[in-house]
C-alpha cells in the first residue's frame, strides 16, 4: 500500500511540474504589465505585455523558449503595428507594417528569418512607395519607386545585392545614379542638375562615404 502511495504521490508531482502555468505583472500604477505562460522555465504558450496605460504592447506565442505562431505589435493607442509570423524562433511568411493611423506601411516576406521575395512600401495615402524583391536577404532584380502620386520616379537593377539605382527629374532628365554591392552604396554616387551637368560625386565604401567632389 505505501509503495502505491509513494507512486501515486510522484505520479502527482510529475503532473504538476509539468503543466502550464501563467505569470502575471503589473505596473506601480495597478495596470497590468505582463501575462507569461510557461512550462517550468521555458516561456510556453501565450505570451502578452502591455503599456502602462494598459493597452497591449505585444502578443505572441512561444513553444518552448521558441517564437511560435503569430505575434502582433501595437502602438499605444491600441492600433496594430506590425503582424508577423513565427516558426522555431524565425521569422516566417509575410510580415505586414502599419502606420499609426492603422494604413498599411510596408508589406515583406521572411524564409527562415531571411528576407525573400516580394518587398512592397507605402506612401500614408495607399500608394506604392517602393516596389521590389530579396533573395536570401539581397536586392534582387528590378526595384521601382514611386512619388506620392504614382509616378515613376527610379528604378534599381540588382542581383544579389549588386546593381544600380537611377531617379529622375519630371523632365526625365537623369538625377542621380547610385552604385550598390551587398545591399550598400559601394562605389559612386553621381548627383546632376536638370540640365544634365554633373552636380556632385560622392565615393562610397561599404554605406560610408570616403569622398565628396562637389
Amino acid at each position: 500500500m505505501a509503495k502505491k502511495f509513494s507512486l501515486f504521490l510522484s505520479f502527482i508531482i510529475l503532473m504538476l511540474t509539468s503543466c502550464d502555468n501563467v505569470e502575471e505583472a503589473y505596473f506601480d500604477n495597478g495596470y497590468l504589465k505582463s501575462t507569461i505562460s510557461k512550462k517550468g522555465d521555458n516561456y510556453h504558450g501565450k505570451c502578452t505585455w502591455y503599456y502602462s496605460n494598459g493597452q497591449k504592447q505585444y502578443e505572441c506565442n512561444y513553444n518552448n523558449n521558441k517564437l511560435d505562431g503569430k505575434a502582433t505589435r501595437y502602438f499605444p493607442s491600441g492600433k496594430v503595428q506590425t503582424i508577423e509570423t513565427f516558426k522555431d524562433n524565425s521569422l516566417e511568411g509575410l510580415v505586414k507594417t502599419f502606420d499609426g493611423d492603422g494604413k498599411i506601411s510596408k508589406k515583406e516576406n521572411y524564409v527562415n528569418g531571411v528576407l525573400q521575395g516580394p518587398f512592397l512600401n507605402y506612401y500614408p495615402n495607399g500608394k506604392k512607395r517602393i516596389e521590389g524583391g530579396y533573395k536570401e536577404g539581397l536586392y534582387d532584380g528590378k526595384w521601382y519607386y514611386y512619388d506620392t502620386e504614382g509616378k515613376l520616379v527610379g528604378i534599381g537593377d540588382f542581383k544579389d545585392g549588386k546593381g544600380k539605382q537611377k531617379a529622375w527629374y519630371p523632365n526625365g532628365n537623369l538625377k542621380r545614379e547610385i552604385s550598390y554591392s551587398d545591399n550598400l552604396k559601394n562605389g559612386k554616387e553621381i548627383w546632376y542638375n536638370e540640365d544634365g551637368s554633373v552636380e556632385k560625386t560622392l565615393e562610397y565604401m561599404d554605406g560610408d562615404v570616403l569622398s565628396d567632389d562637389r
